[in-house]
């Protein structure tokens, strides 16, 4: 999905993150910011970026928008095992 969504945006598929499913499952609604911090982690924290955020649900429920972030005082993934 997300490289039939890049195509249609017209954005490089290099600059969409696909593999955060494939790393940590289907996260729900944590799926968007799991994807921030596996793929910009290190830069959050130093430069602002401006993304395109879309998220989709159950049915055809959908979201989108345009946010400006960074730099981030904070942005690790925190591991827990119990």
């Amino acid at each position: 999905m997300l490289e039939k969504l890049a195509d249609q945006m017209g954005v490089p598929r290099d600059k969409m993150p696909n593999q955060v499913v494939e790393r940590y499952g289907n996260n729900s609604s944590a799926t968007v910011p799991t994807a921030m911090v596996d793929t910009l982690a290190s830069r959050l924290t130093t430069e602002p970026f401006t993304m395109c955020l879309c998220g989709f649900g159950v049915g055809l429920t959908w979201a989108a928008m345009l946010l400006e972030v960074g730099p981030l005082a904070f942005c690790e993934m925190i591991d827990f095992v119990e």
